[in-house]
């Protein structure tokens, strides 16, 4: 008998024991392989992050080195097509196109700005609203009048070509100087002297990029959808 509890003591002090360590295994060594796992994949995770970061900073670093450049391509870009309208710089760069060219510069006639169409945008008239809006690129057109001989004319028009800033020219119209009606005095049209009006346009540029247009949703009807159901 005394042999029988003894065994059922050992056997009961076993169980106890066995029963302690599933306890602590599930209380405290599954927790914290399950926290070590979270740790390592945080840590993965953060690495792939470092290597992007580093990657990205590696491209920075070698266009960097080109920024001198984009800076020139960008000052030559502005210079071209301005961020404002810059209509006094304008008007002495024809007075000087015109002085380089021999003739004389009669007048300027700037008319209403227009915004140009965009993807989201229609042309229209120039508001408070679109002043300043990114990406906006505005129209400025302008009639010019010169008088001179045929060649002068012809080298006037290569220098508005030649201008820093660019001048879309959309019209062309000479006359004898004796036909034009004011402004021109008749009596020094000697000599073949011409009357060119120019019709052109120069633009400004708002910085910034304009905003994408609205994605539209085309549903097309098959050919069998409009037959009879019959």
């Amino acid at each position: 008998m005394r042999f029988d509890s003894t065994m059922k003591w050992y056997g009961g002090a076993a169980l106890a024991t066995v029963l302690v360590l599933l306890a602590g295994y599930f209380l405290l060594v599954s927790p914290q392989q399950s926290t070590a796992a979270d740790i390592t994949a945080q840590a993965q995770a953060q690495e792939a992050a470092n290597d992007n970061l580093q990657t990205k900073i590696n491209t920075l670093k070698a266009q960097y080195k080109d920024l001198p450049t984009y800076q020139k391509d960008l000052a030559a870009l502005q210079t071209h097509l301005p961020t404002t309208p810059q209509m006094p710089a304008l008007l002495r760069s024809l007075s000087q196109a015109a002085a380089r060219s021999g003739v004389t510069l009669v007048s300027v006639t700037p008319s209403n700005p227009t915004v140009l169409a965009t993807g989201n945008q229609a042309s229209g008239p120039i508001t408070a609203a679109t002043a300043s809006a990114p990406g906006q690129v505005s129209d400025y057109p302008l009639a010019v009048s010169v008088q001179g001989n045929f060649a002068n004319v012809k080298l006037f028009m290569s220098q508005l070509e030649a201008l820093p800033r660019s001048v879309l020219v959309t019209g062309l119209n000479v006359t004898r100087a004796g036909e034009a009606q004011g402004g021109v005095d008749a009596t020094s049209t000697a000599n073949g002297a011409l009357i060119a009006m120019v019709s052109a346009h120069v633009f400004s540029a708002t910085p910034g990029s304009a905003a994408a247009p609205a994605q539209t949703t085309t549903t097309t009807t098959g050919a069998g959808a409009t037959g009879d159901a019959s």
